[in-house]
């Protein structure tokens, strides 16, 4: 809860919707509506369960493994040619690393024929490589 009294919660997705409320107009909505209610027990849970399967992927899974999944994830997001415009850092964000090993484990990729590297970008020369990656 924020100083002034007021949750807030935002995630960005298409058709972005946003809303902000006072505390105590939260707690008599939670405590009245039934429906209101379970949406946010809902919502909560599933953020809740994907916190808990990305612990789980960092603690059972190898940094190639996570940066091969965070390819086949993200393939959709490029620009036709391969290329993902994205950030060492970004990658790290996402998988639950340091941008140092990410750093190490991109030129290996790239050495190896199957990615590209640029300043801000990543082009996936071989995505079928990348499937043999466990």
């Amino acid at each position: 809860m924020s100083e002034s009294g007021v949750l807030a919660s935002a995630e960005g997705v298409d058709g972005f919707m946003a809303a902000t409320m006072g505390v105590d107009d939260f707690r008599k909505l939670i405590g009245n509506d039934a429906d209101f209610r379970t949406f946010v027990i809902e919502s909560i849970t599933s953020r809740f369960d994907d916190v808990i399967q990305q612990v789980a992927e960092i603690t059972t899974r190898s940094v190639d493994y996570r940066i091969e999944r965070y390819f086949e994830t993200n393939i959709g997001r490029s620009d036709g040619a391969g290329v993902l415009y994205v950030t060492n850092e970004d990658i790290a964000t996402e998988i639950g690393s340091t941008r140092e090993v990410v750093n190490r484990k991109l030129h290996v990729l790239e050495q190896a024929g199957i990615v590209e590297l640029g300043r801000g970008r990543v082009r996936i020369l071989a995505p079928e490589k990348l499937q043999r990656i466990k």
